[in-house]
């Protein structure tokens, strides 16, 4: 037990000073590895929201006015401070404007008391820099 705790404590033990910081320096980048692999690759965000709900994006308010699970279209609506901006009936893989974010319907699905739409949140993608015309 005591070599247990001298790898945690970093406590010095005869031959024991190699062997502890090696298994230190596995644990270390076994974490990392861990965080690396469970870290999402991607910045976008998952929602499931059911008729009526709604959820802030960026600096949009979207609402779920409808969703129709066996024609597989969803009715989003988009508000900015309290002020409609846009509605639309989308399909799966469709996408809708949210300020400077855009929401892509990922599935619709039958609820047990209501249908669902998962949509993703994808931050928007700079444009590149145009070259001055000469």
């Amino acid at each position: 037990m005591k070599w247990a705790w001298a790898i945690i404590a970093g406590v010095e033990m005869a031959g024991a000073t190699i062997a502890c910081r090696a298994k230190r320096a596995a644990a270390a980048m076994l974490l990392l590895l861990l965080l690396i692999l469970l870290t999402p690759s991607s910045p976008a965000a998952e929602s499931i929201l059911s008729v009526d709900d709604n959820c802030t994006i960026g600096n949009c308010t979207l609402q779920v006015e409808d969703v129709d699970c066996q024609a597989m279209q969803v009715w989003l609506a988009v508000e900015r401070k309290g002020l409609p901006l846009l509605a639309r009936v989308l399909s799966i893989n469709d996408t809708i404007p949210c300020g400077n974010r855009t929401v892509l319907v990922k599935g619709i699905y039958a609820g047990e008391h209501s249908d669902l739409v998962c949509l993703e949140d994808i931050p928007a993608v700079p444009a590149a820099p145009r070259k001055p015309s000469q």
